[in-house]
């Protein structure tokens, strides 16, 4: 089984031992596709992230599949196709990661939404789907009575009916976690909390290596490379500036924020229009157990060049927060409050910056762009989540350019992803039950459903201390020690935030089982109680900055 830093001094040692023959900066979604991708075709790889392992924009998307729908109204027709395309295949290729969802798309009297609209925008997503798919799954139309039957708490105030069609859910840090598992089982070194502070170069001014700074040791390397690639998201202009402090900005971040309440849709995605003036589309959907509602799409207008604002752990406002609350009241009979926000996630979307002035947030383009600047640093811009193993593709085709190297075709598009070493998800879970008589049923169900193919691996650890749940929605302890023995977690937050996601869907957001989960992870990782304390006051301050956009002194209550 594929290891993420098991030992990560050992294969830091290693990399300044014998230098890869690339160097990814950045451990979103995208740069660890290019690692896979990379080693797959059989290069030399490392990756290293400044920060935790999806810590960025890949843990704070919408956790949707999909082609984007809307994007067809601007005829981004090749990007929606592309994106389907890769969906479908991350259905088979990724299935504990990846599952379909049917979507409901209402229309309400007096909405801008044209019925008619919708239907042949739905005809030419299907017809798109299919030729990637060749099963099909047609939408369909409600009647009010219908849509409202398939979501209750969808309002029939002036509904005139719903569309249903189908795209899909993932959990976006797993994905990439996962990802880089499969990329190290092909060879890839990834480190995290890792931060590049500056590049080396030869007398010519070609990019030689980086040097870097280790943020658990306070170590600071340098460390060669033949080709370093630039895969930031939102923060790629500051690399490129790092590289060239004259370097124009590429990029027009936009900031999207997210809420999580109690369930109230469960076996369909809803999309609706925000009730405001600007008319945006926004999601309702069903995940791990609870409701996420999303998102916003608000530009920054600072100088240009000047990224400064780009916060990793930007938050969401209680003006955001209000602004989808009031959207979900409009469209559903639940009356959301502050208080009824368990959670408020926040992130930055790399968007490209368009090539002319006046072009609003929601139509800026999700294509992406890949570029060399004239030291040899590669970068690329724009994309969305979905679409990450194409990018990953055509990142590493730029590679072997640069490089000059012979390399074998692409592998990554019909690779299995870590975990998903199977052939029906439910029946290696069912299977898992009967082979684990002497365990609890709830246990095995959930942990074999997330964990997929590894769950021998996790049952391998399973102690009685360790078979102790964490929450209401299926976590337990012992996966605190399999983040850290396998999957790169070195903090309290990568484990509660990304390993699980524990700190946006637990009614107390994790705090209650934080100081179990740190003395799990301390075991595995040989330290002292000063750790477990730090940890501690460290997580707890992440929480009460996040409740900022709660009344002040207020919980979170049940939605009826």
């Amino acid at each position: 089984m594929a290891v993420m830093n098991p030992d990560r001094r050992g294969q830091l040692a290693a990399l300044l031992d014998s230098p890869p023959d690339l160097l990814v900066v950045g451990g979103g979604v995208v740069g660890a596709g290019i690692a896979w991708e990379a080693a797959l075709r059989g290069l030399r790889v490392a990756v290293l992230e400044k920060h935790d392992f999806a810590s960025g924009t890949s843990s704070k998307s919408s956790k949707l599949l999909h082609g984007g729908l809307r994007y067809l109204e601007q005829f981004e027709f090749h990007l929606v196709f592309e994106s389907l395309a890769e969906r479908n295949r991350l259905f088979h290729d990724a299935p504990h990661v990846a599952k379909r969802l049917p979507f409901l798309f209402p229309m309400f009297k007096g909405g801008r939404d044209k019925g008619w609209k919708v239907g042949l925008g739905l005809f030419v997503y299907d017809m798109l789907a299919t030729l990637s798919n060749k099963r099909p799954i047609w939408h369909d139309h409600l009647k009010p009575a219908k849509a409202v039957a398939a979501e209750p708490s969808l309002s029939g105030e002036g509904l005139l009916g719903a569309y249903r069609y189908t795209d899909g859910l993932t959990e976006d840090a797993r994905l990439v976690i996962e990802t880089l598992k499969s990329a190290a089982a092909a060879g890839a070194i990834a480190l995290n909390h890792v931060g590049v502070e500056a590049f080396t170069k030869d007398t010519s001014g070609h990019i030689t290596g980086v040097r870097a700074r280790d943020a658990l040791s306070g170590e600071t390397f340098d460390l060669g490379a033949k080709i370093v690639f630039n895969a930031c998201g939102p923060w790629a202009d500051g690399l490129c500036r790092l590289d060239d402090p004259a370097a124009r900005p590429r990029l027009r971040p936009t900031k999207g924020v997210h809420v999580i309440t109690e369930t109230f849709v469960s076996d369909h995605a809803v999309v609706m229009r925000s009730p405001l003036k600007d008319g945006r589309i926004l999601f309702v959907v069903p995940w791990q157990g609870r409701t996420l509602i999303g998102t916003t799409d608000t530009d920054h207008h600072g100088p240009a060049g000047d990224d400064s604002y780009l916060d990793h752990d930007v938050e969401a406002s209680p003006e955001e927060v209000r602004y989808l609350l009031d959207a979900v009241n409009a469209s559903f009979t639940v009356k959301l409050q502050p208080t009824d926000v368990i959670s408020a996630f926040a992130g930055w979307r790399p968007l490209i910056a368009p090539p002319e002035a006046g072009v609003s947030e929601g139509n800026i383009s999700r294509e992406h762009e890949i570029f060399r600047s004239t030291s040899g640093l590669i970068t690329i811009a724009g994309g969305k989540l979905t679409g990450y193993r194409t990018m990953a593709r055509q990142a590493v085709d730029a590679v072997i350019e640069a490089l000059g190297v012979p390399a074998g075709p692409t592998r990554i598009e019909h690779a299995i992803l870590s975990g998903s070493e199977l052939d029906d998800l439910d029946a290696y879970v069912d299977a898992a039950v009967k082979g684990s008589p002497e365990l609890d049923p709830t246990l095995v169900r959930a942990l074999a459903a997330r964990h997929g193919s590894h769950w021998p691996t996790v049952k391998a650890m399973l102690t009685p201390d360790l078979t102790r749940s964490i929450g209401t929605l299926g976590n337990y302890l012992v996966e605190a020690a399999y983040a850290v023995r396998h999957e790169a977690a070195v903090t309290l937050a990568d484990f509660l935030a990304r390993r699980t996601r524990l700190y946006l869907l637990d009614a107390n957001q994790g705090l209650d089982f934080a100081e179990d989960s740190a003395r799990a992870m301390a075991r595995e990782l040989a330290t002292s109680e000063t750790w477990v304390q730090q940890e501690l006051a460290s997580y707890r301050g992440m929480v009460a900055k996040s409740r900022a956009t709660r009344l002040p002194g207020e919980e979170p209550r049940q939605v009826g």
